[in-house]
């Protein structure tokens, strides 16, 4: 079941980046089995849960537009395909002090620290300008 779980949740990932229209906002996401390690804060409210692959697509694809109040910060999306938190303020711990070159932002670094914190399986975020970006804890 996670494997299919997991397979499912780089698929939404690719179908939304396929779909992403002038007035997308980029995109952070983290998929779990416990939230408990990460320590985070809901900063907007959305009727939750969402469930079914389909349906947490329409309702990211929605909430990610600049003029969306609930575009800023994670969504968390559970192993059993559940979308349960939108708006998330997330503060991983920052296990290491490695820095890439390059000229990301603060939702890259989130999910890149994101990854290894015990529950996650996956974080990831999407943007218009560098695309698809994926961790688990074995690839952080």
């Amino acid at each position: 079941m996670m494997n299919e779980e997991t397979n499912d949740f780089d698929l939404l990932l690719e179908s939304i980046q396929s779909k992403i229209t002038d007035d997308f906002a980029g995109i952070g996401l983290v998929l779990y089995d416990d939230l408990e390690h990460l320590s985070h804060l809901q900063m907007n409210d959305y009727e939750l849960p969402v469930k079914g692959w389909d349906q947490i697509e329409n309702v990211l694809l929605e909430i990610s537009t600049n003029d969306h109040p609930c575009h800023d910060g994670f969504h968390a999306i559970s192993t059993e395909g559940t979308l349960t938190h939108v708006s998330l303020y997330l503060a991983p711990t920052i296990e290491d002090s490695e820095k890439d070159d390059s000229a990301y932002g603060s939702r890259f670094y989130t999910a890149k620290f994101a990854a290894k914190t015990p529950g996650i399986i996956k974080s990831a975020v999407i943007s218009k300008d560098y695309g698809i970006r994926l961790w688990a804890p074995d690839n952080g």
